[in-house]
């Protein structure tokens, strides 16, 4: 399998399981699919308190989604004989738990179990499923996020500086990074990986 890389317009998103079809009219065949979409909803969630309007969001679109976006492809790839799910999780799965992401992290720990199980499942079809699990990424969103947050990490250089301590690399994972280590599980690279987990956070996580 040669891995082309295709970004789909949004709006694909939204029709379902139609998008299987539209790509596949599209480039003749389905390699792999990386489901990267995600709710994350506001922090300072705590299970004990927190209300359940954020928790039917996550699910629906962390897990719910999630699987509906891989039964779309999983008729091709069976046909195929070979194809790549990756899973976008989280190191706040396996780290110690980090108090205020309760839904959130609740939500991508049934994806974690479910990437293995949907791996059992398929793989006498020939198809891989991983997961990825990044930590804090340096792009965009987290700089964003953090210009919010600026009364518990300072600046935006105080709170690269105080995170970078906390991972071995000792600096944060870029998006790109990230993403690289994604295709490498929906690449031919990966082509006897399946069921496992890649840690991409520059050491933030180690088991």
């Amino acid at each position: 399998m040669l891995l082309s890389v295709h970004v789909l317009p949004p709006t694909w998103i939204f029709r379902k399981p139609k998008f299987a079809q539209d790509a596949l009219t599209a480039f003749g065949r389905i390699d792999a699919l990386v489901n990267n979409a995600y709710y994350h909803g506001p922090m300072g969630e705590r299970i004990e308190s927190s209300g359940f309007d954020h928790w039917r969001q996550q699910y629906e679109t962390n897990v719910i989604g999630t699987i509906k976006m891989s039964r779309a492809v999983i008729p091709q790839m069976r046909g195929q004989k070979e194809g790549a799910i990756v899973m976008i999780s989280t190191m706040g799965v396996k780290m110690v738990p980090i108090e205020d992401e309760g839904g959130y992290c609740l939500s991508k720990a049934a994806l974690y179990n479910a990437t293995r199980k949907l791996a059992s499942e398929i793989g006498p079809d020939g198809i891989r499923v991983n997961s990825l699990h990044p930590g804090w990424m340096w792009g965009a969103p987290v700089r964003a996020a953090l210009m919010h947050e600026q009364d518990v990490f300072g600046t935006e250089e105080q709170a690269y500086a105080t995170i970078s301590k906390q991972h071995a690399l000792r600096r944060i994972a870029t998006d790109d990074e990230c993403a690289r280590a994604a295709l490498f599980l929906a690449s031919d690279y990966a082509s006897a990986v399946t069921g496992a987990s890649l840690d991409a956070n520059a050491g933030g996580f180690m088991p």
